[in-house]
């Protein structure tokens, strides 16, 4: 009778092992995240930044355009076509100025990633568009699916976020267009294709990255915020003082550089809330940018193993002959007592604490959250429904607890 239940504690840990590690690679690669995981997924970024300071925040790589002081108003168009008023737009004749800057060191810097949405008409379009054309594969600008006639025809990508209530966790990559039938890249993957030569796609299971499997929706880890900006870790300036620079500076600047243009500080424009606060969009998609660049969403060799341990050691836990969760419970009675519905809250707590010990693991060693509160649940019912039908049909799989 022993031989037979430890046998099938490991057959039925093995079994339940694969299905957990399943439904993590489902939910992995789903554009949600629960509202609650927000703490953990907060916390373990803080823990890895101090742990390991490796983070990408220096003046190597990036300059920050700051486009929210400079401004210009044209008509406000009704719905019949007639000007009903004005509206304010960023400058567009500044950033001309500063295209045509570039136009002219085109060997200088690396990309020019413009994360500023052009809507109405301006007296500079002519002048703006010129410039884009010129700069051809080195430029990005922002598209939204919804958009039927782009202003300019230039180099565009996908800005959209996905968000848990209004909180910025993760970002697709690739979306699908049902209308137009087409697959559009987001600014950043566009971008990491263009500078890196690579490729994505996707097979029957996978997102493919340069062939290699990836998740198109990751958790984004926030390497540079705004506070960063607000401390001159990264380059930075503002648009209208950068064009009436002397270019021995502005060659200084743009030298090996990625140029992004983006409103970084007006709250009341293009600011998100995440985990660390609330950020700029400009400096979400560089964030996304960077972590393709690291890898973070590359699916590891290792994350199978590592998942697949764990759950397994969690397994043995539920199909143990002697129940030693349990065990746990009436250590935990002897302190607080306990009614049947403070037992299951102890018991999920349990689980969703071994879950964040295993997802904080993950995360880093391989850059990926474990979600946890599906996988508490799912464990807790399973050891349920296993305790249920081993008392039902007296299986005798479970050594009872000893009455005191």
């Amino acid at each position: 009778m022993r031989r037979r239940n430890r046998t099938f504690m490991w057959i039925a840990s093995f079994m339940n092992s694969l299905v957990m590690v399943t439904i993590v690679f489902f939910m992995l690669n789903q554009p949600v995240v629960r509202s609650d995981e927000r703490t953990l997924v907060k916390n373990t970024v803080k823990i890895k930044q101090l742990l390991f300071n490796n983070d990408i925040l220096s003046n190597q790589y990036f300059l920050f355009l700051n486009v929210s002081h400079d401004k210009e108003l044209i008509d406000l168009i009704g719905d019949v076509g007639v000007p009903i008023g004005n509206e304010v737009i960023t400058d567009r004749k500044k950033i001309a100025i500063l295209l045509g800057f570039l136009n002219s060191h085109s060997s200088a810097f690396k990309f020019v990633f413009c994360d500023v949405y052009f809507s109405g008409n301006s007296p500079n379009d002519s002048l703006l568009r010129s410039e884009l054309l010129k700069l051809k594969d080195k430029v990005l600008i922002p598209y939204h699916l919804s958009d039927e006639r782009p202003l300019f025809n230039a180099p565009r990508a996908l800005t959209e976020f996905t968000a848990v209530g209004v909180t910025f966790i993760k970002i697709k990559l690739s979306q699908y267009d049902q209308g137009s039938g087409k697959t559009f890249n987001s600014m950043p993957l566009e971008m990491y294709e263009k500078l890196y030569n690579v490729k994505s796609g996707s097979n029957s299971l996978f997102f493919l990255l340069n062939g290699k499997p990836a998740f198109n929706n990751f958790i984004v880890n926030l390497r540079i915020t705004k506070d960063d900006l607000d401390k001159r870790l990264c380059a930075y300036d503002n648009l209208g003082q950068f064009v009436k620079s002397n270019d021995t500076i502005k060659l200084g600047l743009i030298r090996d550089r990625i140029i992004v243009i983006g409103d970084f500080e007006d709250e009341k424009n293009d600011f998100h809330k995440t985990v660390a606060g609330k950020q700029p969009g400009a400096l979400l998609l560089v964030n996304a940018y960077i972590a393709l660049t690291r890898g973070d969403n590359i699916i590891s060799v290792f994350l199978f193993p590592l998942l697949f341990s764990g759950f397994l050691l969690m397994s043995l836990l539920i199909f143990n002959p002697i129940n030693i969760m349990e065990k746990w419970i009436e250590i935990i009675k002897t302190k607080i007592p306990l009614n049947i519905l403070a037992r299951y809250i102890v018991e999920l707590i349990s689980y969703a604490t071994l879950l964040s010990i295993l997802s904080f693991i993950c995360f880093l060693l391989i850059n990926i959250h474990v979600n946890v509160l599906y996988l508490a649940v799912y464990i807790s019912v399973i050891e349920k429904l296993f305790k249920w039908t081993d008392r039902k049909f007296k299986w005798g799989f479970r050594v009872p607890m000893e009455k005191k």
